[in-house]
């Protein structure tokens, strides 16, 4: 049973999540275009965040490739409650009811403009010997440095 002073707990609780990943979206990108000049520049990893959500679109609009995004039409998920049993062993059990199900991608590899993209799927999202590898998918990036003027 969600009391109401439950569900204010969750909101604070997410709000605080996204407010922290912002910032350190901010701060990463910041230190990265710092240190890297005109360099090819590869970003990837867990970011706990999805496609529209300010702390990744601030990578796009600084001129990222969204490397997945940019070839595939599938959502391509990441994280996967419904298929990903890792997760089952970290939830309890009444979170998993078939209403809280949740499919998103929130693993992403980023490029700038100095390469070219040239596939990208979904990877380690079947069992191996009867054990998912991670809780999350991976995702995997087939990406081609351009020649200088190229970009």
């Amino acid at each position: 049973v969600v009391t109401p002073r439950r569900f204010e707990a969750n909101i604070r609780e997410a709000k605080s999540g996204q407010i922290w990943r912002d910032n350190e979206s901010r701060k990463m990108l910041a230190f990265v275009l710092n240190i890297s000049g005109n360099s090819p520049i590869i970003l990837m990893g867990d970011f706990n965040a999805m496609r529209g959500s300010p702390e990744i679109e601030r990578f796009v609009q600084a001129g990222f490739k969204d490397v997945f995004g940019e070839l595939n039409t599938t959502e391509g998920f990441t994280w996967d409650d419904v298929l990903n049993t890792n997760i089952h062993t970290y939830q309890v059990p009444s979170n998993l009811s078939p209403e809280r199900y949740r499919r998103h991608r929130i693993d992403f590899i980023f490029a700038n403009r100095h390469w070219k993209v040239l596939g990208s799927e979904v990877v380690l999202n079947q069992p191996v010997d009867g054990l998912m590898p991670s809780d999350h998918f991976g995702v995997s990036g087939k990406i081609q440095l351009m020649k200088a003027g190229e970009d």
